[in-house]
């Protein structure tokens, strides 16, 4: 059987750079389907949990419906995003293939076209309602700390409103005619807007992070190291701060600024990963394995060492909650 030649004749008469802008444009909607399979999933195994938990007593229901409704409008976004990107992924490499510039070209022109609106509208939608669960998972572990509830609170608000703000200041830059993330004629909000989002998570990681890590003295010095480990194991701080987000931000972000290729890649997906982040938290709160906002005080009433000791009362009082989940939903009260 005859070998199989390439023919150099077949390649596109592009230089190597475009070529490359084309191939991670292609890639990362590609990657974008996988995301979407594992919010696909996520969806319903947090449904199930969430639905599952009506049967339990002492229900929550408002929070349980917002809990649902969190959940069922994250995975609308998801959905919408895919579509405009598939749809975009269509018309720049089918359908309008010998656009000036080929295909990578055409993504950035046509950036602000009615269907890669609607992807752009989902993808800042995503991104304030991922950013709103971690600031709320931190003034949920938070609660309960000897600080005033105004300096708990004030920083987590201001920055999520600076990121509401600017993520609105990039949709209307975006949705100009022929405007895009890379345009260089009028003010760009691409890196503000990232940034700002990025710092957020970044700096309630590590605030979140930081509390645990207190809790976990304060439960290993009482019950012993294992308990503590079960709260701050590696997978429950990535959870809980939502380091995965953060993490991926940071993948775009940099490149972005660099003006590389490499952005693209990240850009896409990046929609997809910051919906995986707080479904994730939410499946963990729903399943009873999640920090809650009664956690901390139930610690500070335990810390009396001579009613532990023989017994096995502050495990029951910590984590009571936990076995039966439907005191708490997915966000906290």
């Amino acid at each position: 059987m005859p070998a199989i030649v390439f023919d150099p004749s077949w390649q596109p008469s592009e230089d190597s750079a475009t070529l490359l802008d084309e191939r991670t444009w292609l890639i990362g909607a590609i990657l974008t389907g996988v995301g979407y399979g594992i919010v696909l999933v996520l969806t319903v195994m947090c449904i199930s949990n969430l639905i599952g938990s009506l049967k339990r007593p002492n229900l929550n229901m408002k929070l349980q419906l917002a809990s649902l409704t969190y959940v069922i409008c994250t995975f609308v976004f998801a959905t919408l995003f895919v579509a405009g990107s598939s749809k975009m992924a269509q018309l720049s490499f089918i359908d309008y293939r010998n656009y000036p510039g080929g295909p990578a070209a055409f993504e950035e022109v046509m950036f602000s076209i009615p269907i890669s609106e609607m992807g752009n509208v989902a993808f800042v939608l995503s991104n304030w309602f991922a950013d709103v669960v971690v600031v709320w998972r931190c003034i949920v572990v938070y609660k309960g700390c000897r600080a005033p509830w105004w300096s708990v609170y004030t920083v987590p608000c201001l920055a999520y409103t600076a990121s509401w703000i600017l993520g609105l200041l990039w949709l209307v830059q975006v949705s100009a005619p022929a405007s895009s993330p890379w345009a260089s004629s009028t003010i760009n909000f691409t890196q503000p807007y990232f940034w700002t989002s990025f710092s957020l998570n970044v700096t309630m990681t590590f605030a979140i992070v930081a509390r645990l890590m207190v809790y976990r003295y304060r439960i290993s010095k009482v019950m012993g190291k294992t308990y503590g480990r079960q709260y701050t194991s590696i997978a429950s701080l990535v959870i809980e701060s939502s380091l995965l987000y953060t993490s991926f931000q940071l993948l775009f972000i940099v490149p972005f600024a660099m003006n590389t290729a490499v952005q693209t890649l990240f850009l896409q997906p990046l929609s997809q990963i910051q919906i995986v982040a707080p479904l994730l938290v939410i499946y963990r709160v729903s399943s009873g394995r999640a920090w809650t906002s009664n956690t901390s005080t139930q610690i500070f009433k335990s810390q009396d060492r001579q009613q532990v000791i023989g017994s096995n009362k502050l495990h029951e009082m910590v984590f009571a909650e936990h076995q039966a989940i439907g005191t708490e939903t997915t966000l906290g009260q």
